[in-house]
């Protein structure tokens, strides 16, 4: 995580970054955040770095940056550095990423331009030339098959590019005349480097063969003798072999195409010649009939004899395969299916309504049941009147409908009973105030025994005054200070009940609780908070009144019901309040006063760091943090100047803005803040005219 932060910190002028996450595949995108703040990039780093088997890429979005993906890089590591990179990371054996920023008076073009040219001096990718790419980002694990590198910076800086360094790597654009204009004269190709001219040899032979079919391999080298473009060692193998080639390549072509045959004539056929082929003696009748009905058509048969009743009947009588038959049968003569016929005339009695109805009416297991079937629709009003529409509530012992319960009660067996739903929100409300009851009662018992209630009142402006001026060591959270005294006085192994009691009888004395064996009714630390709070010394800063003093005005703060009465617990982290104390302050620092309690207690959290109250002593910590108050109206009781940030970092403040303004000991009243960006001023008015006031 520290190689993370240090690259992010090698571009302090980037307000923002483009974050991706693939999967090891690259297949699945888990994170693609296009534009994330410093601030935020440095909270999710711990979160990103976690994952396993995943790729992490990341670009400051800056117009002027250049990337270069140096692939088995194998130049001059001098000239790279002289460049002066802002980092240079491996991501791999051999290969590298650099990253560079051009000086600020030149445009994006310019970068891009710059990127191109040292693609290609360096030898880099060619792919990961663009305004876009992403690098890995240093800390990672690159996790292509076979490599599992972790990424790690080789070079870091904060300088621009190099011009004079970069303009000496670069070869100059020399200017020629050409025609009317100048243009850029054509890089000279190096010696020893010719250009290869075979294909446009290959075109040409095949093109000769086409525009000659009939033209041989000899016809083609001698035509072509002097066209050759390509020169080879064995010039006379190459002229052969492309010939051969081309001939076979282009009479394939050819071969595919089959030839277009002309059309072949056929004579007419005579139709005297062909009738009188058909004639003989048995054909002459059926000649005659066709011939007559192809000039008299006749009407198509509406009607047919039954070749069983011997009647002439009409199309509708007969079947459509029956009438196309040549004996065709009525339906009236056509044998009846026995199944379909029993099926029809049987009846049975239904023994619900007492008719009499046919088979069709009862289901297959009602016709089976014998005397006792009913017929399909009293079987549906049985099934309908069976089923339970209303239960009687076991709270208010009331008939209600289904609908008046929820799922789980009316589910509920028989023997435990249902509860309506009115019945179960007042139990379930009548439960909620007991508890509530009884937690304060608990409360209240133990603030009571401890007599640790300082407050006079319960106005919580009187808890807000104690606040601004208590010391930051009484944070709210309870403390271990108590834990040397109960080492000190016996050690926890040796320590019964009997001598716990004799030991506090002893301490206590005159003047405090009364004398002989005291009785202890919980643990051997809550007493040792009891006599701390009746103000016995013991080794350590004796402040736990004060400390639950301040835990009472900060819920009181936080606007919690009945806040003078909450107790404070003893905390088993073993740190000391010193160290608290620090580790919030540097929590709150390294987010640079903007991330508030959660963000302190979310950073505390991603350390390891946890005990009792924490979110209170981050934001008593908060409330006692002099550049916090500085930039802030939090606690402003009367127009007073303030600092504000940067006009870049002033997150939702105006230009003109209004404020209500309520202090803890007077009316409320609004304030007229005018805010100039420029200077870092601020002007507070109140805003009755008998009071106005101008601060700068």
């Amino acid at each position: 995580m520290e190689a993370a932060l240090e690259f992010c910190s090698a571009f302090p002028e980037c307000s923002s970054f483009h974050v991706t996450v693939l999967s090891q595949d690259k297949k699945q995108c888990l994170v693609n955040r296009q534009s994330l703040s410093p601030q935020a990039v440095r909270t999710s780093l711990h979160q990103w770095l976690s994952l396993s088997r995943v790729h992490v890429f990341v670009r400051p979005l800056l117009g002027r940056l250049v990337f270069l993906d140096l692939d088995a890089f194998a130049g001059s590591w001098d000239t790279l550095i002289r460049l002066r990179p802002r980092v240079v990371a491996e991501t791999s054996a051999g290969h590298f990423q650099a990253w560079y920023v051009v000086p600020n008076n030149l445009a994006s073009k310019t970068a891009l331009w710059v990127q191109q040219q040292l693609t290609q001096a360096l030898g880099a990718d060619k792919a990961a030339c663009s305004g876009q790419q992403q690098g890995r980002l240093p800390g990672s694990c690159n996790c292509k098959p076979g490599k599992s590198h972790q990424v790690r910076i080789v070079h870091r800086s904060t300088h621009d590019l190099d011009e004079a360094v970069f303009l000496q790597l670069v070869p100059q654009v020399r200017l020629v005349v050409q025609g009317s204009h100048l243009q850029a004269k054509p890089t000279p190709q190096p010696a020893g480097i010719t250009v290869d001219r075979s294909a446009a040899d290959w075109r040409m032979a095949c093109t000769y063969f086409e525009k000659n079919p009939g033209a041989t391999e000899q016809d083609a080298k001698r035509d072509l003798a002097s066209q050759w473009q390509a020169t080879r060692p064995n010039q006379d193998y190459y002229v052969d072999l492309t010939v051969k080639k081309a001939a076979e390549k282009v009479a394939g072509r050819s071969e595919k195409v089959p030839p277009i045959a002309p059309p072949a004539l056929e004579k007419p056929a005579d139709p005297v010649q062909r009738s009188l082929d058909l004639i003989d003696k048995e054909s002459v009748q059926h000649l005659i009939e066709a011939a007559l009905d192809s000039r008299f058509p006749r009407a198509a048969e509406v009607s047919k004899t039954c070749s069983q009743c011997s009647q002439e009947l009409f199309r509708a009588a007969y079947t459509v395969g029956q009438f196309a038959s040549q004996t065709p049968i009525c339906k009236t003569c056509q044998p009846v299916d026995e199944r379909l016929t029993k099926r029809t005339l049987a009846t049975k009695t239904c023994s619900g309504c007492h008719q009499t109805l046919p088979r069709d009416n009862f289901t297959d297991t009602q016709w089976r049941a014998g005397a006792a079937s009913k017929c399909k629709s009293c079987t549906a009003r049985g099934a309908v009147a069976a089923k339970i529409h209303t239960k009687e509530c076991r709270t208010c012992h009331e008939i209600k409908a289904k609908e008046l319960f929820s799922v789980t009660q009316w589910e509920m067996p028989k023997i435990k009973g249902s509860s309506c739903r009115r019945c179960s929100d007042q139990t379930a409300i009548k439960r909620q105030n007991e508890f509530s009851e009884e937690v304060s009662v608990k409360r209240r018992a133990v603030v009571e025994e401890v007599g640790a209630s300082p407050w006079q009142t319960q106005d919580p402006a009187e808890a807000k005054r104690w606040l601004l001026q208590a010391p930051l060591e009484a944070l709210p959270s309870s403390l271990a200070e108590t834990r040397p005294l109960e080492k000190c006085i016996r050690p926890p192994h040796k320590r019964t009940r009997d001598s716990q009691q004799g030991l506090v009888s002893g301490l206590v004395g005159p003047g405090g609780f009364r004398q002989g064996r005291f009785r202890v009714r919980r643990s051997f630390s809550h007493l040792l908070l009891k006599l701390s709070m009746q103000g016995f010394w013991f080794p350590g800063p004796n402040i736990v009144g004060v400390n639950l003093q301040s835990l009472q005005a900060t819920h009181a703060v936080g606007n919690r019901p009945e806040w003078w009465k909450w107790g404070m617990k003893l905390d088993d982290s073993q740190i000391p309040v010193q160290q608290k104390i620090m580790m919030l302050q540097a929590s709150h620092q390294d987010q640079m006063h903007l991330g508030g309690r959660e963000g302190m207690v979310r950073a505390l959290h991603d350390e390891g760091k946890r005990w009792l109250n924490m979110d209170l002593d981050a934001a008593y910590v908060l409330r006692h943090c002099s550049h916090c108050l500085a930039t802030s109206t939090r606690g402003v009781a009367e127009p007073a100047p303030r600092h504000l940030p940067r006009p870049m970092a002033a997150g939702d403040i105006l230009g003109v803005d209004l404020k209500k303004v309520v202090p803890p000991d007077g009316a409320p009243w609004v304030m007229l803040l005018l805010v100039d960006f420029a200077t870092n001023r601020l002007w507070a008015f109140d805003m009755d005219v008998d009071k106005l006031l101008g601060l700068e």
